[in-house]
């Protein structure tokens, strides 16, 4: 009995020894394991190998493993269906181990591939169509001022000096709306996409246009009924006011006040579609506005009826082409597409609103995205005209109002005072010549304000990330660095193009006087032009870091200093100080923008390096 036992004992031992060495077991148990009860059999171990190996295969926690003693006990218990069972549910549950670590790990590397900052590149391709965007404005104004000079002479061309300064930098008063919407709908959407919703994007878009609508109106009124006083603070109260100049502005202004209603919501609905990275659809709406614009003022401009030619009839075709681009602005935003309705394309891939689903390639390219149809089944004209449904989105844009208006009204203050300067001390052929000028450069200096609009399309998203804080410092250091290089290439482009002035300048008027003083202000119009890159990227780069009260601060200040050495400038002119004229004005216009560019660099700079140390490491 003892030689029995004894080698039954052994025999157990080294059996166990096999198998588990053949199933990879722990050996702290294998002794236990030897002196289990004897009758193991083939499926029981076939049956104890799987479960053995299973924990490994799957990777499982280390407290799901059974010691092999314990294996063996409840196998030999509970039988082999029993843990067969056990061993499903096991595999069960450590494939869900593993799905939810891959999902997670897989969210986590989509959310580092998708913040990366733009390249040099990506900020050039998306604000060279952002330029026509800028266009709108200045392009018609060009067109009223070579118009007007080239059928209408010298006196109509010089009402225009004041007029369009009312018109066009007096509508900067509203554009925290073009700032807020590009903003929040450009938030709106970044958060929809991760949701596959674009129901709040939507919404934003639909309470922009309608406090755009409000705005305008409001706005046109109050243009309308302070037009002469306005006027004639620029011209001066004096006797020697020139009533012709005096009358011709004001008929330009009243009649731009009308069109105020379609330009805030035609702003607000640009806005919104570079907010949504859509660059295509306002350029092709501005491009059609121009032109309508241009046909317009060859039919008005040079009739002889005081109300309908001259430079109200430039005013008649503005406005007419504003009207025209709202129309076409709503009807492509409410278009129903090929497909059905409350859908659009992206890049060839359906994106359904109406069943909340987006159908998307994940790698797909933002720059072909389109806004065609998205208001489709949401959004009708008459809606223009009604209360924000969602009161909430709407206070979202009140903060907004003050700082950025603040902001306008200190950049405001620099080109009001410039006209107030030459209107009430210079010449007739200095206002002609200041109104050829003023149209040329705000006609080109879109080129870097297209900077300013792409900064607030794509800095906010990346400001706004709630990932690995490390990752976004990074990623917006990156981000700030690319713009400024975008600024400085778009400042030199632009500074060789103001160089080519004299050589057109022939084409906005007869005058060779005019033409002469136009071409004394060339040198410094163009090293204007070099700073504006820089100054405009950095203000885009500072408004989608929400930045505003430093840029409120800034304009405060502005709004008082720059105008303050102008009205020097005039009182030397008054008194008949040789060397003082236009060029004079420009000069100091240029010092005011190299004190910009570096306050906008230091701010920047100290705004990353902030970033930087609130970085945890």
């Amino acid at each position: 009995r003892t030689w029995v036992g004894t080698m039954g004992i052994v025999r157990h031992f080294f059996l166990n020894v096999l198998i588990s060495m053949l199933i990879w077991c722990r050996p702290e148990h294998i002794i236990a394991d030897a002196f289990l009860p004897t009758g193991f059999h083939i499926g029981e171990l076939s049956l104890y190998s799987s479960l053995q190996k299973a924990p490994f295969q799957s990777k499982a926690k280390k407290s799901n493993l059974l010691p092999n003693h314990l294996l063996i006990r409840q196998i030999r218990a509970g039988g082999v269906a029993k843990m067969s069972k056990t061993y499903e549910d096991n595999n069960r549950m450590t494939d869900k181990i593993i799905k939810s670590k891959k999902s997670k790990a897989t969210d986590q590397n989509s959310n580092s591939s998708t913040l990366s900052a733009p390249t040099v590149k990506t900020i050039i391709s998306f604000a060279i169509p952002a330029i026509g965007i800028w266009l709108c404005g200045p392009l018609l104004s060009l067109i009223d001022t070579s118009a007007v000079g080239l059928l209408s002479g010298t006196s109509q061309q010089a009402a225009l000096n004041p007029a369009i300064t009312i018109a066009e930098d007096g509508a900067l008063l509203v554009s925290f709306m073009y700032t807020a919407t590009t903003n929040l709908v450009a938030a709106a959407y970044g958060n929809d996409r991760k949701t596959n919703d674009l129901s709040n994007t939507r919404i934003t878009v639909i309470t922009a246009l309608q406090l755009a609508a409000v705005v305008g109106i409001i706005f046109g009124i109050g243009l309308g009924l302070s037009s002469t006083f306005l006027l004639k603070s620029l011209l001066g109260r004096g006797k020697d006011i020139n009533l012709e100049v005096l009358t011709a502005a004001e008929r330009y202004v009243r009649i731009r006040a009308l069109g105020m209603p379609a330009a805030v919501v035609i702003g607000s609905a640009q806005s919104a579609c570079l907010g949504m990275k859509d660059i295509r659809s306002p350029l092709l709406v501005m491009v059609l506005a121009a032109f309508v614009n241009l046909l317009g003022d060859f039919i008005f401009v040079g009739n002889s009826n005081a109300l309908l030619g001259g430079a109200a009839g430039a005013a008649w075709a503005t406005v007419i082409s504003q009207y025209t681009a709202l129309i076409l602005f709503l009807r492509w935003l409410n278009k129903k597409t090929k497909n059905d309705a409350g859908t659009y394309q992206t890049n060839g891939n359906e994106v359904r609103i109406n069943n909340k689903s987006v159908n998307e390639k994940e790698n797909s390219n933002e720059k072909c995205f389109s806004t065609k149809g998205i208001l489709h089944g949401h959004f009708e004209y008459r809606n223009l005209l009604q209360i924000p449904s969602s009161m909430k989105t709407a206070k979202k844009f009140w903060p907004y109002a003050i700082p950025v208006t603040t902001t306008a009204i200190g950049r405001v203050s620099g080109y009001v005072a410039m006209s107030h300067v030459v209107s009430s001390s210079m010449t007739t052929v200095d206002m002609a010549a200041q109104q050829i000028v003023l149209a040329f450069f705000l006609c080109l200096i879109p080129m870097c304000d297209s900077l300013n609009l792409t900064a607030q399309s794509f800095v906010p998203g990346i400001f706004e990330y709630k990932g690995d804080p490390e990752l976004r410092t990074k990623v917006l250091k990156q981000t700030v660095t690319n713009f400024l290089k975008a600024g400085l290439y778009f400042g030199f482009v632009l500074m060789g193009v103001v160089a080519c002035m004299p050589l057109v300048s022939t084409f906005f008027s007869l005058d060779p006087n005019v033409i002469a003083s136009v071409n004394s202000t060339t040198l410094y119009l163009s090293l204007y032009a070099l700073f504006s890159g820089i100054v405009c990227a950095g203000e885009g780069l500072l408004l989608g870091q929400k930045d505003l009260k430093f840029l409120s601060n800034s304009f405060t200040v502005f709004f008082f200093v720059v105008p303050y050495v102008l009205l020097q400038v005039k009182k030397a002119a008054l008194r008949g100080v040789e060397g003082i004229g236009l060029t004079t004005v420009w000069r100091v216009f240029t010092f005011y923008q190299s004190i910009r560019c570096s306050m906008w660099l230091l701010r920047l700079r100290y705004l990353l390096r902030r970033n930087s140390k609130e970085t945890p490491i």
